[in-house]
């Protein structure tokens, strides 16, 4: 392979992972068919006495694929879901296809479509039988119409030759005069352009819950970065367009920038989108009280139980119900079907303590990028090209004693909470008992991010062996 077929290949893979993860983050198990699954359907010999077109001949491949497999959408790797999770077509689409007909979308040749399988060989064996064969270049001419239903929505990007030659003509030249440099380009562009629908979907900005204000400073930090990052504009050689469904957004431009808010409770308000960061209860304790010296006295005599929780939901649930009420709210706004869609929690534990690693972890963003469906901004370096910045950059205008004491105790009472000595687990213990719910809604918090990465991987695993894993 030559190093511009190489460099051919890569974009390639560039543009079908990025296509893999925004089809994931909209709640769909991208899987990538190839010839092997054309071939094991029992039609492929009808189709390959047949006299095709090159164009057509493909479109028959993947039917034959997608009618070897279960039931379910066929996409075109240029693609994209762009419409926020919830969108009626996309929730239609997660629900399930329809048994008495084919979905296809106007306007957008052969974007998508969803068909129970046992339909959509019935189409491939009417389509063999069609006297335009011959003739045609797409598969939509030759299945006949009965099989199809044919629906309107905005919902999707198609970045197909003939749309980008029209819409984003920069980067169809590029294409042309160097093939790799050019795909690499459309990337770029598709993934300004999703991270561009995520900004105008929460146009009112993005929160980072903070209660306690005072003392969890250095606790949030991790969520203010990274919402500093999701309010960025990744680069692009056609930096101030729009997607091709939705010409009339609001570009993303380094003057119109989200807001970032740092409310003292969660804000129930669909165009804003929400960080929150979960202390356990003894690093609650211990920031409250700005000192490790906490004891089971202390914490009976002199500290009310469940503070966090209890602040962090007064905006939406008001003073005056007790802890356990607010809990099963609270896991509906980490995990329920619609919120989940709408905030992102962590423990503290999922970041660094030390104010020498004052950067997001990469394998955390990486991992963030398939959670929002398009690669995040990387935090830029010094100007000198290293990573680490001076601590006090991240918190303009606080007193950098206290910052650091904010550090230290985070990171003291990470020690504690995985000390095996007797005394350490007895504080624990009582913290954790003294604080029911609030122990309880972290342990929720930690767990449902561990099983969503688990379940990422295990997928990724099973689909490693494709372009774009």
């Amino acid at each position: 392979m030559s190093k511009k077929q190489k460099g051919e290949f890569e974009a390639d893979r560039q543009l079908l992972l990025t296509w893999r993860r925004a089809w994931w983050a909209k709640g769909f198990r991208p899987i990538v068919l190839g010839p092997s699954e054309a071939a094991n359907n029992r039609r492929y010999r009808a189709v390959k006495t047949k006299e095709l077109s090159p164009e057509l001949e493909a479109d028959f491949m993947k039917w034959l694929a997608w009618g070897n497999i279960d039931s379910g959408l066929l996409v075109d790797w240029r693609c994209f879901p762009m419409a926020e999770y919830e969108d009626r077509l996309l929730a239609s689409l997660r629900g399930g296809s329809a048994p008495e007909h084919i979905t296809r979308l106007e306007n957008l040749g052969t974007c998508l479509f969803s068909g129970e399988r046992s339909l959509v060989n019935d189409a491939i064996e009417a389509a063999l039988q069609r006297s335009n064969l011959k003739d045609a270049t797409a598969i939509i001419d030759v299945v006949p119409d009965k099989f199809f239903r044919v629906e309107k929505s905005t919902s999707l990007a198609y970045y197909d030759p003939d749309m980008v030659a029209r819409q984003y003509s920069p980067i169809a030249e590029k294409i042309k005069e160097n093939p790799s440099e050019g795909k690499l380009a459309l990337v770029d562009l598709i993934n300004l352009h999703l991270q561009t629908t995520f900004q105008n979907t929460f146009a009112s900005g993005i929160a980072v819950t903070k209660p306690f204000p005072e003392v969890t400073t250095v606790l949030v930090n991790p969520a203010v970065k990274l919402a500093g990052l999701l309010a960025q504009c990744p680069p692009s050689m056609l930096q101030s367009t729009c997607p091709p469904n939705n010409l009339g957004c609001t570009p993303c431009t380094p003057k119109k920038r989200l807001k970032i808010l740092q409310p003292s409770g969660y804000l129930n308000n669909s165009a804003v989108y929400t960080l929150g960061v979960l202390p356990h209860p003894y690093t609650l304790l211990s920031l409250q009280r700005g000192s490790d010296n906490i004891t089971v006295r202390y914490i009976r005599r002199e500290t009310d139980r469940d503070r966090w929780l209890i602040e962090a939901t007064k905006i939406l649930l008001g003073e005056n119900i007790d802890s356990f009420t607010r809990a099963v709210p609270f896991k509906s706004i980490v995990a329920g079907r619609f919120a989940m869609s709408r905030s992102l929690w962590f423990t503290v534990e999922s970041f660094p303590a030390n104010p020498q690693q004052n950067q997001l972890p990469s394998e955390t963003i990486d991992d963030l990028d398939w959670h929002f469906g398009f690669r995040i901004p990387r935090e830029s370096s010094d100007g000198n090209g290293n990573a680490q910045k001076p601590l006090m950059k991240d918190f303009p205008g606080s007193d950098e004693a206290k910052i650091r004491m904010e550090f230290d105790l985070i990171e003291k009472a990470r020690k504690v909470l995985k000390s095996a000595k007797n005394e350490d687990k007895r504080i624990k213990d009582a913290s954790e008992a003294w604080n029911l719910v609030d122990t309880e809604v972290w342990r929720f918090v930690r767990a449902f991010r561990a099983r969503s990465v688990i379940e990422r991987k295990k997928w990724e695993e099973e689909e490693k062996g494709f372009a774009g894993s």
